[in-house]
């Protein structure tokens, strides 16, 4: 039997499994549980972390963990509680959803981590500097209109 190329879309059961086992090779190096996310989320939070320039010990410290248990979190080999990613999420000042990429524009089926340029992070994290809430609503309404001039 001829082995299956892997870069056409899988098929559901066994197929689509080994799929994602080659994708989540391709994309997240390292021991991964394939019933899980964790090598996904793992390489989220090593990702926010570095864009952000902080270091294991800074994020660990702000959780209360070790850098080591940071560490084992980021490479998939720990699963991290919700409630232990969501304070990763809130000392990012970021929605929760990017871990899991549930992102509007990202196919819920894909397994791939997302990745923000340098100017999309300065840019989420300019806006999120602005205090004063109206003035966010309006920028906001003001980068939407912005995208839909064609």
């Amino acid at each position: 039997m001829a082995s299956k190329s892997f870069d056409t879309p899988c098929t559901a059961g066994a197929e689509e499994s080994r799929c994602r086992e080659v994708l989540m090779d391709k994309y997240c190096p390292g021991p991964h549980d394939m019933k899980s996310m964790d090598a996904i989320i793992g390489h989220q939070m090593k990702y926010i972390r570095q864009v952000f320039k902080k270091t294991q010990k800074d994020v660990a410290e702000h959780l209360g963990i070790s850098f080591q248990q940071l560490q084992k979190y980021e490479t998939g080999y720990n699963k991290i509680s919700a409630s232990r990613l969501l304070k990763v999420a809130q000392f990012y000042n970021i929605d929760i959803k990017y871990f899991y990429n549930l992102d509007d524009s990202i196919s819920r089926n894909q397994s791939t981590p997302v990745t923000l340029s340098l100017k999309e992070i300065r840019l989420v994290q300019a806006f999120n500097s602005i205090a004063n809430e109206d003035l966010k609503e309006t920028t906001f309404q003001l980068v939407r209109a912005a995208a839909s001039v064609k």
